[in-house]
């Protein structure tokens, strides 16, 4: 579930890319960017990752707004302890005592139009019209590499938690093969 990448830019800086959990979706709902919370599944298999990371001095956390990938990145920031994790103010609610993942659009599956569809009635569209209804790898690609160098100028030298989507992640790795 979770990959590591490592960016060297002088001092290596370490990106842990983090899929979100298991999403909770008996009815086979085309995820995309709809939201969703995480499963009892997902929710263990993210407490269990999080625990993988309890050795590393992580620097900041970063999820996709999407709400499990906010789940999830709630879930490690919980088990990584506040005073583990640092945090830009503006993540921090005024008067929460809690960790808030900072969210970016970068990290956001790719988006698509049939967002929200069940995946049987999208089908039926056909391989051509159904590809075509998805962002392209391309920009999911721009995006994933954009956030990847905001990290590299911001965190020099850090070890940096991602939440995102499994389809952008594989994409970005695959781009840097």
């Amino acid at each position: 579930m979770g990959k590591k990448v490592i960016f060297n830019s002088g001092r290596p800086t370490t990106i842990f890319f983090l899929r979100h959990g298991q999403p909770d979706n008996p009815k086979k709902i085309i995820k995309g960017t709809a939201d969703f919370v995480l499963s009892k599944k997902g929710i263990d298999q993210i407490e269990f990752q999080a625990q993988r990371l309890l050795s590393e001095r992580i620097g900041a956390i970063f999820a996709s707004p999407i709400k499990r990938c906010v789940q999830t990145a709630e879930i490690v920031a919980r088990i990584l302890n506040e005073d583990r994790v640092e945090l830009d103010k503006q993540s921090q609610p005024i008067g929460s005592g809690g960790i808030r993942p900072k969210l970016t659009n970068n990290l956001t599956e790719w988006t698509s139009s049939l967002d929200g569809q069940s995946l049987e009635e999208a089908m039926k569209l056909g391989e051509k019209k159904y590809n075509a209804a998805f962002e392209s790898h391309a920009k999911v690609i721009k995006r994933m590499k954009d956030f990847a160098n905001m990290i590299l100028q911001k965190y020099v030298g850090q070890m940096v938690v991602a939440v995102s989507h499994q389809g952008p992640i594989d994409l970005l790795l695959m781009d840097l093969q």
